[in-house]
């Protein structure tokens, strides 16, 4: 099976936001949480482009699967970044 590189890219950032948020929110990396305010806010603009990308791929499974996922990523993530105390 072929691995095309920005789908592995983008889940390799997929999974450094989510350790953002996550210690945005107070749940992992503790002396972390006010150091990445801004950088959490950079995870919700790529879940938002990526929600105005998915719909475009031409692979009917990916869309179905990606697309709700795509939708909560950048409110579940402005949520946290608008109401973690900053560390």
């Amino acid at each position: 099976m072929r691995v095309r590189a920005i789908p592995v890219a983008s889940a390799a950032l997929l999974g450094a936001f989510a350790a953002v948020v996550a210690a945005r929110a107070g749940l992992a990396f503790p002396g972390f949480q006010s150091l990445f305010v801004k950088v959490t806010w950079g995870g919700v603009a790529y879940c938002a482009i990526g929600c105005l990308a998915n719909p475009a791929t031409p692979n009917r499974r990916e869309r179905a699967i990606w697309l709700p996922f795509g939708l909560c990523m950048p409110a579940l993530s402005a949520t946290v970044a608008l109401s973690a105390a900053p560390g």
